[in-house]
């Protein structure tokens, strides 16, 4: 069973954001701020991380023309991903030439499935898909949230 906790914060979508640097370029962390309370993450197993490495600025981040490209392919792969809480995005994370969307989704193996019927630029989309099991949410906890204390309060 899906947990309603989550299913909560994804439908209040409150965002919160983090930045810094590494590598000597800027890291910018947006995440969901209402995860940060939730206890119950049951159904959501699996860690899916998406990578896009992108044409970059001088500080590593994005043209124009890519943060067109990158976001229309995220507002496709969020209703391909989240339309039913089959996934959700917790962050996302952009430095150095790269954006890296972290979900955590019931099953893999269907979030793929979906990203592959998505529709499609005659370009493919340059994205490379990682995964893991996370059923406690170790990577967002500890390795995002752990790092995001001084964040900036949730964006309505």
């Amino acid at each position: 069973m899906l947990s309603a906790q989550v299913q909560t914060a994804v439908t209040r979508d409150l965002w919160a954001m983090a930045e810094g640097e590494n590598n000597e370029k800027p890291l910018i962390i947006r995440f969901r701020s209402e995860l940060r309370g939730v206890a119950d993450v049951s159904g959501y197993p699996e860690l899916l991380l998406i990578n896009w490495n992108y044409e970059s600025d001088k500080d590593g981040l994005p043209t124009d023309a890519a943060v067109e490209a990158i976001d229309d392919f995220e507002d496709l792969m969020l209703a391909a991903l989240e339309r039913d809480f089959q996934s959700v995005l917790v962050c996302v994370i952009t430095n150095d030439g790269s954006r890296q969307w972290v979900f955590y989704t019931s099953g893999v193996d269907e979030a793929a499935n979906r990203i592959n019927a998505m529709p499609q630029k005659p370009k493919p989309y340059p994205i490379e898909l990682l995964t893991d099991d996370d059923a406690e949410w170790a990577y967002f906890k500890d390795n995002i949230l752990g790092e995001c204390d001084d964040a900036e309060p949730p964006v309505e």
